[in-house]
């Protein structure tokens, strides 16, 4: 796994009934969203989806990590007949889809 420039999960979300607050695994705080209707602020079920969304994307991005290895191993597997056949062309798609989603996530 490669180490981000982001803090480490895992990360968790919280609210006071006015914000969402996603803090790391010390409980210091990470971010606050804060749901708006114009100038006023109200519960919004978007909002907090998007904050369990953020709070969630540590765990998303190592799984992504590990998905992108496997499939790599299997796109290079020169295996003999009877076993697994390297990637097809969904399975390649995929490949391309987890590196782009890894790729914005490293700000690359």
């Amino acid at each position: 796994m490669s180490k981000g420039k982001w803090t480490p999960g895992p990360w968790k979300t919280f609210t006071d009934g006015e914000r969402y607050t996603i803090k790391d695994r010390n409980s210091l705080k990470l971010c606050s969203i804060i749901p708006m209707n114009g100038r006023e602020r109200r519960y919004d079920a978007e909002c907090h989806a998007t904050a369990r969304l953020i709070s969630a994307s540590p765990e998303m991005f190592e799984a992504l990590e590990e998905m992108e290895e496997y499939l790599d191993q299997r796109a290079d597997a020169d295996q003999p007949p009877g076993y697994d056949a390297p990637i097809g062309n969904e399975e390649m798609r995929l490949l391309m889809t987890v590196r782009s989603a890894l790729s914005k996530a490293r700000g690359e």
